[in-house]
């Protein structure tokens, strides 16, 4: 609906996404399929008319994109797709061997980067984190065209806020942060996205999760047992163990400054419980 409360695209599909830089991702019917199939589609869209080529009634549909319109502008037989950014989507869908892999689609729906890997992130600022084996330690991180920007990598993070986490060997000594240009920022160190300047990293020598800024200042007192989940503007969230004194309460939040704001009293050294990991004489009774 428009908000106006008019129909503008009527419901015809078994999911629709948010619009999203004028895109929605759907998934289509076998119904919408056939009489898309049989429809002048076909030979408007090259993207439909590939599709429709390989429809044969039974796995051949799933999700793709729609216009504002509520036109379908990519092929509708992807098993999995995610929205856009960057201007690239990731798409999933079968190869002539029957198995899943994953490429990127522009905004007019071709195929930018073939469906080739058997893992792959979304696009963020502009790289994607590739593998095309899913044996481990042949991860990639690609540009918007497909070119390695890193290549031989064992595992990568997408960048955020400019740096991301790029693991160069599987051995946990051989990790660092690296910034758009490839260059190593911050070694050593990771492997949790930056956020409102800051990310929750893995101290070795505390055996916990800390928080440190862009220059790999720890800004934190206190550690925390379990890696938190990072939300939206900078906010963190942890979980709570249902056997701890703390018991009513299932989860809690740390604010970008890095103080706890939920549960009541826990920001103080002195509050015992199995979260929070305060340094030895911090707490004055």
């Amino acid at each position: 609906m428009n908000t106006n409360w008019e129909m503008e695209i009527p419901a015809q599909f078994e999911f629709g996404g948010y619009f999203r830089d004028g895109l929605a991702k759907v998934r289509v019917t076998e119904a919408y399929a056939e009489a898309l199939c049989a429809s002048d589609a076909p030979l408007e869209n090259e993207h439909i008319r590939a599709a429709c080529q390989e429809f044969d009634n039974s796995r051949a549909y799933g999700w793709g994109f729609i216009n504002r319109q509520g036109q379908l502008i990519s092929r509708f037989d992807y098993q999995q797709v995610s929205s856009y950014s960057s201007g690239r989507a990731r798409v999933r869908r079968y190869d002539d061997s029957g198995s899943y892999l994953y490429g990127y689609i522009d905004e007019t729906g071709v195929e930018v980067i073939p469906p080739q890997y058997i893992w792959a992130t979304d696009f963020s600022e502009g790289y994607a984190v590739v593998d095309a084996t899913g044996e481990g330690g042949h991860a990639k991180i690609i540009d918007l065209e497909g070119n390695y920007f890193i290549n031989g990598i064992c595992t990568a993070e997408p960048f955020s806020e400019g740096l991301a986490f790029v693991a160069y060997s599987c051995s946990p000594t051989k990790q660092a942060y690296i910034n758009t240009s490839g260059e190593i920022v911050i070694p050593d160190l990771g492997d949790g996205p930056f956020l409102a300047g800051h990310a929750w990293v893995y101290d070795i020598k505390a055996r916990n999760y800390g928080l440190i800024d862009k220059k790999a200042n720890w800004v934190l007192p206190y550690r925390l047992t379990e890696e938190p989940k990072r939300q939206s503007d900078g906010l963190s969230r942890f979980e709570i163990p249902q056997e701890t004194e703390e018991w009513k309460y299932r989860e809690g939040w740390i604010n970008p400054d890095g103080k706890i704001i939920w549960p009541p009293d826990w920001n103080d050294p002195c509050h015992e419980n199995d979260v929070i990991v305060w340094p030895e004489g911090s707490c004055e009774k």
